[in-house]
């Protein structure tokens, strides 16, 4: 009987069969607790708090300087999760009305890199407009890493 496996015949090629199932079985959960595709630890252990009136506007003044210019009622304003990640927080929200709604994302920035302060400036908006499915994609699959849950379908 052969039992050549990886160019190693005899009783010797049990090992390195072993070891490659082994190696492949440890890639395989560290994919899956690497995975960009549902929310990290931290974010679903941290804190989370409201939004106050000011930020909001100054949210909204960033999506306005995208050519967006969504109503203030139109927005749906999850709470902010305090966490702060190279001085920036992560944020995501949706606008618009019915099934088609617009996602966005959003670096905030707050003074001393802490989310429990008053909001300084938005560092960095996204768009995902609902014709955009790569858009759509990747900032789905941003919030949703961060947190924020499914903000909007995932592109194929």
């Amino acid at each position: 009987m052969n039992m050549a496996t990886l160019g190693v015949s005899g009783r010797s090629a049990i090992f390195p069969k072993l070891l490659l199932c082994l190696a492949v079985g440890v890639a395989g959960l560290i994919a899956g607790r690497l995975s960009l595709e549902r929310p990290s630890e931290k974010a679903l252990a941290a804190p989370r708090r409201d939004l106050t009136d000011a930020e909001k506007k100054t949210i909204l003044a960033a999506l306005t300087a995208t050519s967006m210019d969504p109503t203030p009622a139109g927005v749906d304003w999850p709470a902010l999760i305090l966490l702060s990640r190279d001085g920036t927080s992560d944020y995501c929200g949706t606008f618009g009305d019915g099934k088609d709604k617009i996602a966005f994302y959003a670096q905030l920035a707050f003074p001393n890199a802490d989310p429990r302060e008053s909001l300084s400036r938005v560092a960095f908006i996204a768009v995902a407009m609902p014709e955009d499915l790569r858009a759509r994609h990747i900032v789905g699959t941003v919030c949703l890493r961060y947190g924020y849950g499914p903000i909007t379908p995932a592109a194929p």
